[in-house]
């Protein structure tokens, strides 16, 4: 049986622990987490990159894709603002 390709990767200490804990949220492994994250990432981006100019997005694509800007962002900062909390605890 053939095996998934692997690769190795650093994370600073601090995101690790953030995505052990979304893993953790969404009963998954840390693994399985990081491969939800990256296709998340990879079909957002093909969204973006595939030529398709605004004018040829429907109306509801383009409320979908504004909304996961947001969402994203606000996760984004969330999760800036919970790392700059725990190192002013430690």
């Amino acid at each position: 049986m053939s095996r998934d390709p692997q690769i190795n990767i650093r994370l600073p200490q601090d995101l690790k622990e953030l995505v052990q804990e979304m893993a953790s949220d969404n009963k998954r492994s840390v693994n399985a987490e990081i491969i939800a994250a990256l296709l998340n990432a990879v079909r957002n981006h093909k969204i973006i990159t595939q030529g398709q100019s605004s004018s040829e997005l429907s109306q509801e694509s383009k409320d979908c894709l504004i909304k996961r800007e947001i969402l994203e962002e606000i996760a984004k900062l969330a999760a800036e603002k919970a790392v700059r909390l725990e190192r002013n605890e430690k």
